[in-house]
């Protein structure tokens, strides 16, 4: 089973290994599997144009533990991570609590806009 955080660090993982490889991005077949984070599992497995791939493992899990960091440095933690997505719904689904929750938003702090809503004139799907 994947969840969020590995398919983030196996995402992270292709990036960075393509990057080393000097390769595209599609090109890399691999995962990131387990716990996110500093005890996630590089699979080495990996190929790249269908072929066994060198996989600095090292350097590899210095990038992506070095990672988060930096984007947290970057642009700050985000209010609701996907963990607070899902206990959030799961609080209002069982009625625990009442309201709304905003989960994203536009930079600009615009409403988003449903895709065919701008045809009707409308915010709303």
């Amino acid at each position: 089973m994947l969840e969020v955080g590995a398919t983030t660090d196996t995402a992270r993982y292709r990036l960075t290994l393509a990057r080393l490889l000097r390769v595209p991005t599609a090109a890399v077949r691999g995962h990131v599997i387990g716990e996110h984070g500093d005890a996630a599992v590089i699979c080495t497995s990996t190929t790249v144009h269908g072929r066994p791939a060198p996989v600095p493992v090292q350097r590899i899990r210095a990038e992506l533990t070095a990672r988060p960091r930096r984007i947290s440095a970057g642009i700050g933690r985000t209010r609701s991570s996907p963990a607070g997505v899902v206990l959030t719904t799961f609080t209002h689904t069982r009625s625990l609590v009442d309201g709304v929750t905003e989960v994203s938003t536009r930079q600009d702090g615009g409403l988003a806009r449903h895709a065919g809503a701008a045809e009707r004139g409308s915010d709303f799907p």
